[in-house]
């Protein structure tokens, strides 16, 4: 964050004050572009904090709103430079103060909780900031005409209270140990800041220092431009946005436990696949998402045609299952019951069914867990014939 400085001094000690560049198309053109970029990146700061509701957000994008707002006359009064210096320096040095205190109160504010959605497009808050900056754009063109506007300290004065913003940025991050990738990129902006009204302070208009001053707070000014585009195209989130070999660690990471999810998912497909048992993993509304080879062969279909239809339609009583699925998604406990089935080749035939709420393939769903108790039912219902059809023993009998 030095190197600035460094450049700083090195072109106060080395520079010949009478070398000028005074070329009014050039910074016309440059100011534009600059005015151009400070919009796109107000928009990209505005749509993040619509998604995060992150007040650091909201006076980022402020900061860089209010620098296109108060720079513009800047750039529009070049030519006018000849004749109403202070009109065309006073607006440069301006707009440095605003995006040192928009920048110093995103500082403040972070980490705060995020805005509620209904707040965060509210016209009339937005239409409120847009007033107060353009007051400054009005109290700037009042001064401007003013005997005092001719004496340097009111511009230095401006650019000290400028470099004091900055300063006071970089402390509060440092006091306040913040940190994120995105931190790090307003450190440097700030860093570059300073140097850029510190160079300003130095130097009248036009000179080399002047041009280096510019060119410091325009690499600022992109620094966290960079900063902003990666929170959009990543987490839209100011607070959670790490370096670069943070974010390809979190990539890899990510990227590994899908890996090992998606290889323990096959080893329970192919348990399930294996087991003696009938399993049945169907949605709540009776999909049928997964079947293996034994539910198959008691659905009497082959496990591909299984997939998609609904597992209701197997039911003599669906009503039956019904009841059961209910009480399962409701309790979060398996639920069990024993239905009949008609089989094609061995005529009715009974079922102890178990469902449970599970996640099946990141869904919630419902496996059923289906075992043959035909034989036990035959031998319940033998038994039970078997004591219907014994002789009641006489009271004599059974004396004898």
């Amino acid at each position: 964050m030095l190197a600035p400085l460094a450049l700083v001094a090195y072109v106060q000690h080395y520079q010949t004050p009478s070398l000028v560049f005074r070329h009014h198309l050039f910074h016309e053109a440059a100011t534009g572009i600059s005015l151009v970029l400070s919009l796109f990146a107000a928009w990209v700061a505005f749509r993040c904090y619509r998604a995060s509701g992150e007040p650091t957000l909201r006076y980022i994008a402020l900061a860089f709103l209010g620098f296109a707002l108060v720079y513009a006359p800047h750039g529009l009064l070049t030519r006018l430079g000849e004749h109403h210096p202070w009109l065309f320096l006073l607006y440069g040095a301006a707009s440095r103060v605003v995006v040192g205190a928009f920048l110093l109160e995103a500082l403040l504010r972070h980490g705060e909780a995020p805005h509620p959605v209904a707040g965060r497009t509210c016209v009339q808050g937005w239409l409120c900031w847009v007033a107060a900056i353009l007051v400054v754009d009005g109290v700037v063109a009042v001064v401007a005409g003013l005997p005092v506007a001719g004496e340097p300290r009111l511009r230095l004065s401006l650019e000290a209270l400028a470099l004091f913003l900055c300063l006071a940025g970089i402390a509060t991050i440092r006091l306040r140990r913040l940190r994120s990738g995105a931190i790090g990129a307003i450190q440097l902006a700030l860093a570059a800041f300073a140097a850029s009204s510190a160079a300003f302070m130095l130097t009248a208009a036009w000179t080399h220092q002047w041009w280096l001053a510019h060119a410091l707070f325009a690499a600022g000014f992109l620094v966290l431009s960079h900063a902003l585009v990666r929170v959009y195209l990543t987490t839209r989130s100011f607070a959670t946005l790490g370096s670069e070999a943070e974010m390809v660690s979190c990539m890899e990471a990510a990227e590994t436990a899908a890996v090992a999810s998606r290889s323990a998912e096959m080893q329970i497909r192919r348990l399930f696949e294996g087991s003696p048992m009938g399993i049945l993993v169907s949605e709540p509304s009776g999909r049928i998402l997964f079947c293996n080879q034994r539910h198959a062969d008691i659905l009497g279909i082959s496990a591909v045609e299984a997939l998609g239809r609904n597992a209701r339609d197997f039911h003599l009583e669906p009503e039956r299952r019904d009841r059961a699925v209910a009480e399962a998604l409701a309790t979060g406990r398996p639920v069990s019951a024993e239905i009949p089935r008609l089989s094609g080749k061995d005529g009715l035939r009974w079922y102890r069914v178990t469902w449970a709420h599970q996640i099946f393939a990141g869904r919630h769903a419902l496996v059923a867990w289906t075992l043959d108790v035909t034989d036990r039912h035959a031998a319940d219902e033998a038994a039970a014939q078997a004591r219907q059809a014994a002789p009641i023993p006489q009271p004599g009998e059974a004396m004898a």
